[in-house]
C-alpha cells in the first residue's frame, strides 16, 4: 500500500497541483453519479434514458483516453 505522502507522485506524474485533480475527479464522480440514477430509472421505466447512461460512460473514456480529463 502507497503511504500517503508517495500518493503525491501520482500528481507528479500527469502535472496536475491537488485542486487541479480534485476538479477533475469531482467532475467525473458527478457525471457518474448522473449516470448511476439515469440508470436506476431505465432500470424502473425502460423507455426512458435508454442511451443516457452509456453516452455519459463514453465520454468519460475518450476524456481519459485522449487526457483531456487531466484539468
Amino acid at each position: 500500500m502507497m503511504s500517503f505522502l508517495n500518493s503525491f507522485e501520482h500528481l507528479k506524474n500527469r502535472k496536475l497541483t491537488y485542486i487541479e485533480h480534485l476538479k477533475g475527479v469531482l467532475s467525473m464522480s458527478y457525471s457518474l453519479t448522473k449516470a448511476n440514477i439515469c440508470l436506476l430509472i431505465h432500470g424502473i421505466y425502460p423507455p426512458l434514458f435508454e442511451t443516457t447512461a452509456s453516452g455519459i460512460i463514453i465520454e468519460l473514456n475518450e476524456q481519459l483516453s485522449t487526457g483531456s480529463a487531466k484539468r
